[in-house]
């Protein structure tokens, strides 16, 4: 036989480039995740300044903006970035300087973990330029926690703010500071105390007080319930310190109301020109001396004593309702003081308010028990008010009228001589679809007003606003302007399908249209994707159908198109609640990934409209598997008429042809639940299942189909024959079979690996309990397995509870020549990660040059500090030697903050010189409040070159025949260099054709097939191994 042979050159340790991307991994999806906190001042006269926080550099940053009467945006497009600094920044507050600039102070966790925080400020001057670099400038940095923080302009160009110490022991302490107009901080990075008294401070309001001081309201419980106090405090530059005028600190305030019963949600504001004289303020609070809710008030003088002399403990702004009112927010101006609360005297939460002079003989000047601001039927909330400038009062809120899941943004003016200038519950500011919320008024210098809202109408999170001019008329676009979009949402369930040697499509379910909708993304990538983090973002998300309700899709390339197979939720779709979930099927071309046909999908079943129509929530499975001749088999767990799901079959085409009357089934046991879990291609056309059974135990079962969805006789049928549970974790075609691995237990005291390699018959190679892999104490779980062609054997992984402490990653091989563990005394053959925390979510992959590639989520960097799940992504190649290319443990291969979950690798790249790897997974690095789940990936490259050597056949060659006499089983491992016919026979000594055992197209690479004689006598036989070029025969010895 010519013997031409090539060896290739696998360039190992010495090839590997760093990670081909951006440190911590490129985006893939990254939202904006936009959180409006409605902090707002002043700028010029006709400008309003706001900031919100957003993830669009995927870490949490504080951003601001301002915009004039005419909508136009004065620092940017999407505003300017007060500060980018590592970690997370959030809940900005913001001030106006009197100058057209704007103070504003966040809460930071660069320091510490975010249960803790410090505070930080920047002050952004009339022209959007900053006066701190984009660090910001420290407000308090203090091991422990500093948060509540709070803050007033003093009126002469400065700032106060304010922050409560939590770790001084069971009360917290109030710190202060002061930024002056010409930016010199009052202690910077740690404060003045200001309360250290032995209560609680809560909900501290903080408001300029005049004279270049500020004054505090807060609920207080030092005298047993809860009762109102407050403090008043002056900035001392020139002792660097800040002094407390209505009490010392540690006497912690002056008490505003202690009368009996609880007073709570305090608020204060500066009454500026009110009675002739400087730094009078105004409080007001909820209170229930008359065992119900009501309002108070009260005017302050300069020292904290009550105005009002016949209402020491305040002035009741309502009395005498049954019903409560509650949670009282307030502003003044020479014109009197505005309160507005809420009220159910009308069975709903509705707006009421009044206003309120510095008068002792009549301070009462609307309604008794307030102004009906707002009626409407359903609920009114979020109210929020400003002074109009000229005697008058601005009210917005947060409407739920016109009911269902909609909340729109209304407006309200009181004028000057008391009468509502807008229609009756006010003018709506937008009634857009879905959740508009979180109003905020002020006004524009002229006697206008601007509104600013969190606005949903697009599914994820916006800020809009609107400008009222003095004619009640909105000066915007109708429903308000857009200021700022950014996605949220959570993505998920990513998943990869290979489009030709450059690209890749990668593609998940998403809700950045809002919680009632899920719909499948996709994006195409290639080796430049994540080179900067810019490039990534700018490459916009394809939608792959237009259906609001997919869900578990799964995407394959036939020809040039993409087919894309996806469940319906009908509820979610709006179909019909009681229909559970239906099959759908798109077509996408390439490389466009323009929709085919109906952009909401073909539905795969539109003559039996509910019979097999309701999928299990439990079994919402769905695989592809694609055909020579362009169509696929469609595989879905059903539930007909309640029952437990099957597993059922439909063939489709390509061009959108359906087959078959019906979906056929394969698995036809209503008592028990059925959920598919691999498939795969037989040589026949048909189809191999590997499937869950759940009834009075879970059993591992496998059934295989010819091309008309029909099981083969005999089929299904367990994987195992012992009666235990077992879980099916993976599978993989070995070109010869398919190996499958299960959760096995048989054991007490905890699960094993166990698997089985099956012919494409459905034959078991091994013994009939399976191959056991890993079998030994506590838990072994949630494995994975990838095949080696060249070395004829697979790679299980697995997460190992053998410390009892935490999951360790441990892995093994199976030689397919004798289905032996390659293992050391029953333990792994590799141990790829221990130690501290927990390896877990492992995915495997085989790499051109012959390494293995392994990819995990670990939290070895958690910590008690941290108070929270920590994880990462850790990655680790063995080459063909079975050595470690990195250290032992594995590398990051992304450690960014908080949790980086589910990895999962590919290749996405292939040429002559080069082949790239794709790593991607689940990021909640964006996380503040709530979990935030977006996608990342890395790129891997490996290099190779390819040279003529004598080591590699290149034609069909016999590497062993074993064991050689046999009885009655003999294993034939061969190695077949190209994908080809290969036939395998056995002959007698007389050259008559005894027994075919294989004639059919294989894969390239090292097979092993057996042949039983059992029904043979003892004897020389000759195996012939035939291929289109080669035909190799080798005698072999039956003694029984």
């Amino acid at each position: 036989m010519v013997s031409r042979l090539i060896f290739i050159i696998l360039l190992l340790n010495t090839v590997f480039s760093q990670f081909d991307w951006i440190d911590g991994g490129a985006p893939i999806r990254q939202g904006q995740h936009i959180e409006w906190q409605r902090t707002a001042g002043s700028g010029d006269t006709g400008e309003i300044i706001f900031a919100w926080s957003d993830t669009r550099d995927s870490m949490r940053d504080v951003y601001v903006q301002k915009i004039d009467t005419q909508g136009n945006k004065l620092w940017g497009e999407k505003g300017i970035a007060v500060t980018t600094a590592y970690g997370r920044q959030e809940d900005p507050l913001l001030v106006g300087d009197d100058n057209g600039g704007a103070f504003i102070i966040w809460i930071d966790y660069r320091n510490e973990p975010d249960t803790k925080g410090d505070v930080y400020a920047q002050h952004v001057l009339s022209d959007g330029s900053l006066v701190w670099s984009l660090e910001g400038q420290p407000i308090v940095v203090k091991e422990g926690s500093q948060r509540n923080p709070n803050m007033c302009k003093d009126g002469n160009g400065g700032a106060y703010i304010i922050w409560k110490d939590f770790t001084v022991g069971q009360y917290e302490h109030v710190y202060a500071t002061h930024i002056s107009a010409d930016d010199q901080i009052i202690k910077p990075g740690e404060g003045v105390p200001i309360m250290t008294n032995d209560s609680h401070h809560n909900g501290i309001s903080l408001e300029i007080a005049g004279l270049g001081e500020a004054a505090m309201a807060w609920v207080d419980d030092r005298n047993g319930n809860l009762d109102i106090f407050g403090q008043r405090m002056l900035a001392d530059h020139e002792n660097d310190t800040i002094n407390t005028l209505w009490s010392t600190v540690e006497e912690g305030g002056k008490a505003i109301c202690d009368a009996e019963g609880d007073q709570n949600y305090a608020k204060i504001t500066y009454a500026s020109g009110c009675c002739g004289t400087e730094g009078i303020t105004v409080a007001t609070w909820q209170d229930d001396r008359n065992q119900n809710f009501d309002i108070y008030m009260q005017y302050l003088w300069v020292n904290g004593d009550s105005f009002f002399q016949s209402y020491p403990q305040g002035l009741p702004l309502t009395d005498g309702l049954t019903s409560s009112q509650t949670k009282p927010r307030l502003k003044a101006d020479d014109s009197g003081a505005y309160v507005v609360w809420y009220s159910d005297q009308n069975g709903n939460s509705d707006i009421y308010a009044q206003k309120i002079l510095a008068s002792q003989d009549d301070p009462i000047q609307w309604s008794e028990n307030g102004l009906a601001v707002c009626t409407a039927q359903d609920a009114q909330t979020g109210a929020r008010l400003s002074v109009s400038g000229n005697g008058g009062v601005y009210f917005t809120w947060q409407d739920d009228r016109n009911g269902g899941d909609e909340a729109d943004v209304y407006i309200q003016h009181v004028s000057s001589d008391n009468i509502l200038t807008l229609p009756d519950n006010g003018l709506v500011i937008s009634d857009e679809s879905l959740i508009q919320k979180s109003p905020v008024v002020r006004n524009d210098g002229n006697g206008n007003a601007f509104v600013l809202w969190e606005d949903g109408r697009r599914g994820s999170g916006a800020i809009f606003t609107q400008h009222l001019n003095s004619n009640g008329l909105l000066t915007l676009s109708e429903n308000g302007m857009e200021i700022y979009y950014g996605v949220d949402g959570k993505s998920d369930n990513i998943k990869s399908e290979k489009i030709n040697d450059t690209d890749v499509l990668l593609y998940w379910e998403d809700r950045e249209n809002g919680v009632n909708s899920t719909y499948n993304f996709g994006k195409i990538i290639s080796n430049d994707y994540g080179y900067t983090y810019e490039n990534a973002i700018s490459v916009p998300n394809a939608s792959l159908s237009e259906n609001p309700a997919q869900l578990n899709a799964e995407v394959k390339k036939v020809g040039n198109n993409l087919f894309m197979g996806f469940l319906q939720d009908n509820f979610q779709a709006g179909v019909d609640p009681f229909e559970g979930y239906s099959q759908y099927f798109q077509i996408l071309d390439l490389p466009d990934l323009n929709l085919a046909g109906d952009v909401n999908g073909t539905w795969l079943n539109p003559t039996d409209f509910f019979q097999y129509d309701f999928i299990s929530e439990f079994g919402r499975d769905l695989d592809l598997l694609v055909n020579d001749d362009n169509t696929l088999f469609y595989f879905t767990s059903l539930s007909e008429f309640f029952a437990g799901p099957d597993i059922y079959v439909r063939k489709v085409g390509i061009d959108g042809q359906i087959y078959w009357d019906a979906p056929k089934n394969l698995t036809n046991d209503p008592a028990s639940d059925n959920f598919v879990r691999n498939v795969f291609n037989t040589p026949d056309g048909g189809a191999f299942v590997v499937f869950d059974k759940i009834g009075s135990g879970n059993y591992g079962n496998i059934t295989i189909m010819n091309q008309e969805g029909e099981n083969l006789e005999g089929f299904p049928k367990r994987v195992c024959d012992i009666d235990s549970n077992q879980f099916i974790e993976d599978a993989v075609d070995v070109g010869i079979g398919i190996f499958i691995i299960w959760r096995d237990n048989r054991q007490d005291g905890g699960s094993d690996i166990y698997g089985q390699l099956f012919d494409y018959s459905g034959n078991p190679q091994g013994a009939t309990d399976g191959i056991a892999i890993a079998e030994y104490d506590n838990d072994q779980t949630n494995s994975n397995i990838t095949f080696h062609d060249t070395l004829n054997e697979v790679l299980v992984c697995w997460e190992d509870y053998l410390s009892g402490t935490d999951y360790d990653l441990a892995c093994s091989t199976v030689n397919l020549s004798n289905l032996e563990v390659n293992n050391s005394l029953g333990f792994p053959t590799y141990t790829i990660a221990e130690g501290q925390g927990d390896q877990i979510n492992v995915d495997t992959y085989k790499a051109e040059n012959g390494n293995y590639m392994i990819v995990w989520e670990d939290s070895r960097n958690n910590s008690d500090e941290n108070l929270q799940t920590h994880t990462d992504i850790y990655y680790q190649e063995i080459n063909i030697q079975g050595e470690f290319i990195y250290n032992d443990n594995g590398i990051a291969v992304c450690d960014s903050y908080h949790i980086q979950t589910e990895p999962q690798i590919s290749m996405y790249s292939k040429s002559d010189s080069e082949q790239s790897y794709i790593i991607y997974w689940t990021d909640l690095r964006s996380t503040g409040k709530d979990l935030l789940y977006n996608i990342y990936a890395q790129s891997i490259s490996h290099d190779y070159q390819l040279s003529i050597e004598d080591s590699f056949p290149v034609e069909l060659s016999l590497n062993s025949i074993y064991p050689n006499p046999f009885n009655p089983e003999v294993n034939i491992n061969f190695y077949n260099p190209r994908s080809e016919k290969v036939s395998i026979n056995i002959y007698d000594l007389n050259g008559k054709l005894i027994e075919k055992i294989y004639d059919n197209q294989l894969n390239s690479g090292s097979h092993t097939f057996s042949w039983n004689a059992q029904k043979f006598s003892s004897g020389i036989y000759i195996i012939s191994l035939e291929s289109d070029n080669s035909v190799i025969s080798s005698k072999v010895s039956l003694m029984k």
